[in-house]
């Protein structure tokens, strides 16, 4: 008996990244992920981005984000968009949670 391979070995990641800087930091960050990995920004609500790159890529693009681009942190890798986007959700919900709370006390 053969065993069935799911899918493709190709498969899609969605990466998760919060980017709370200028428009200017942002597109920088979506040209070089573009011209080095070949990922592609999937979705865009400020400050969200969801970029679209392969399971070979994945961490890569994690630790160029990391290094390269401080200001910006990655939430989550994810196999659909969909779970990035709930993602979203419960970042949201996380901070108008803590908005108005002074951290420094």
């Amino acid at each position: 008996m053969s065993r069935k391979v799911k899918g493709s070995i190709y498969r899609k990641r969605y990466v998760l990244v919060y980017a709370d800087t200028g428009t200017g930091r942002v597109a920088s960050l979506e040209k070089n992920l573009f011209r080095i990995f070949r990922c592609r920004k999937k979705f865009h609500e400020p400050p969200y981005l969801i970029f679209r790159t392969n399971q070979f890529y994945r961490e890569q693009v994690i630790d160029y984000i990391r290094k390269n681009f401080e200001d910006c942190a990655t939430l989550t890798v994810s196999g659909t968009m969909k779970k990035c986007k709930k993602k979203i959700q419960e970042h949201k919900a996380s901070i108008e949670k803590y908005e108005g709370v002074n951290l420094e006390t």
